[in-house]
């Protein structure tokens, strides 16, 4: 009998925790330096308050939840072998009732504490695509809207388990399960396709200049939040399927993997909002800078606007000469707005024009219209984007 309690409480608790605990490790790691980051980088960038309250609103409550796996497993080996005492005194057994209702209490605030994560999840997966696509209005209501239904739904699964009603326990709970799991799915559905499809158009517009480093770089940063997004995306449809077919596994072997994967997957679902957020981090994310604003800050590029000179007619103080400093921000710059990404610097019509070996009385390439002081730059193909670079005048940025 001793050897069989040993077994259930290896394989049902003792090794999940393990592997959760190695995961909740990392998470650790990974909130210590998203914090640590963040503090060092302050006085150039602003502190995202809302992205660090909800870093650590999260990684508090998986450590909740983590706490509460490690006492359940103490707790559930103090009560087994103290069945195996035939001779139990009446201060074991109010100890091992005391212990049953710290461990009641302890999964019902593992079950408040999960969707609170997930909602929060979904909640920061659509705000990136509500910031990527420019803050469009529909999808500030289906964020909002969505925030709001799984509230609903997971509060009245809570008060079903709380109330503890036979007839209502089981189905409806089940149901209203598989109903927030199912719209937590479709919101990190929506936001993935919504940044993939981003990340396509900004793609086809700037992949006229894609040889600049920070179009190169914004590419890149949409990339990454695809790639993270498929990823989650991939987890947590395996986590809603194993979660509502865990009750339908019969054998032994089945509930211990399934068991295994949900308490793998939960870290890995609750690290997400801030793995992302540190893999951009370094590729200057305009995701953090956004949330201190009531609108997508401008995304621009500089672009020159001195009048065109030949090589003769400029002087060794010229401010175009490409030798300028790279910081120096010299005054005559406008700024044209793009669809997404950092700022980066154009070189001045004439250079490029010498680089890319373009013919100025070409009008496929460019063309130069004399008397009024406007140079315009146009692509290889009619359909990809232009940007107009206006010289000597005060006009407003322009969109590319």
């Amino acid at each position: 009998m001793s050897g069989e309690v040993v077994l259930v409480v290896t394989l049902d608790l003792a090794f999940p925790i393990m592997a959760q605990t190695f995961l909740y490790a990392l998470y650790c790691a990974l909130t210590s330096y998203f914090i640590h980051q963040r503090w060092i980088a302050r006085e150039h960038t602003p502190l995202s308050t809302f992205m660090v309250w909800a870093t650590l609103v999260m990684f508090s409550l998986f450590t909740l939840y983590w706490s509460a796996n490690i006492y359940m497993l103490w707790a559930t080996a103090y009560i087994s072998f103290l069945d195996l005492n035939n001779t139990i005194t009446d201060a074991e057994l109010q100890k091992a009732r005391d212990i049953a209702t710290v461990l009641f209490r302890l999964e019902f605030a593992q079950l408040c504490a999960w969707p609170i994560i997930m909602i929060i999840g979904d909640a920061i997966s659509l705000w990136r695509a509500y910031v990527i696509l420019r803050r469009p209005r529909w999808l500030y209501v289906l964020t909002v809207s969505t925030a709001i239904l799984e509230i609903g739904i997971w509060s009245a699964t809570l008060a079903i388990i709380k109330i503890d009603s036979p007839s209502l326990n089981g189905w409806w709970t089940y149901s209203l399960q598989a109903a927030g799991l199912s719209i937590a799915a479709i919101a990190q559905l929506i936001s993935t396709l919504l940044i993939a499809y981003k990340t396509w158009t900004h793609w086809k517009d700037m992949r006229e200049l894609m040889h600049a480093h920070n179009v190169r770089q914004s590419i890149a940063m949409l990339v990454v939040i695809d790639e993270t997004g498929v990823a989650y995306l991939a987890i947590f449809l395996c986590y809603a399927l194993i979660s509502l077919l865990q009750f339908k596994l019969y054998t032994q072997a089945d509930e211990l993997a399934a068991k295994m994967l949900i308490e793998c997957m939960l870290p890995l679902m609750a690290m997400y909002p801030t793995l992302v957020v540190v893999l951009l981090s370094k590729r200057r994310s305009i995701l953090q800078d956004s949330i201190h604003s009531d609108g997508l800050p401008q995304l621009t590029v500089p672009v020159r606007t001195t009048r065109l000179k030949t090589p003769s007619q400029r002087s060794t103080d010229d401010p175009l000469r490409e030798d300028c400093g790279a910081g120096t921000k010299n005054p005559g710059l406008k700024w044209v707005d793009v669809s997404f990404g950092p700022a980066f610097e154009l070189r001045s019509v004439d250079v490029a024009a010498k680089e890319e070996e373009l013919e100025p009385d070409d009008d496929k390439n460019m063309s130069i219209v004399h008397g009024t002081g406007f140079a315009q730059g146009r692509s290889r193909t009619p359909s990809s984007t232009s940007a107009t670079i206006v010289a000597g005048s005060e006009m407003g940025p322009v969109a590319i």
